[in-house]
């Protein structure tokens, strides 16, 4: 995916890993964490099991290091996550 520019900052597709509880909401809180930082959400895929957890991948533009590890420890906080990892695109 080509690097984007959103209001003269130069921002990078980064696709985050995240592992949580499957419960009511959980998209809702992750989506605000990551919007509220200001950062777009260029794509996401939602897999439950069946033991009551979730892997959400979202494809995310982040301006730099310092905004990604942000956005990262955000998203620890929320309750029912369990890690957050970078992956690898494609």
């Amino acid at each position: 995916m080509p690097e984007a520019q959103v209001g003269g900052k130069q921002r990078y597709p980064v696709k985050l890993s995240i592992f949580c509880d499957e419960r009511a909401g959980m998209l809702k809180e992750l989506t605000a964490v990551i919007s509220d930082d200001d950062t777009n959400i260029r794509g996401v895929d939602y897999k439950e099991s069946d033991t009551g957890e979730a892997s959400i991948e979202f494809v995310i533009e982040a301006e730099d290091l310092h905004h990604l590890n942000r956005l990262v420890t955000n998203l620890r906080h929320i309750n029912g996550v369990r890690d957050v990892q970078r992956s690898q695109l494609g």
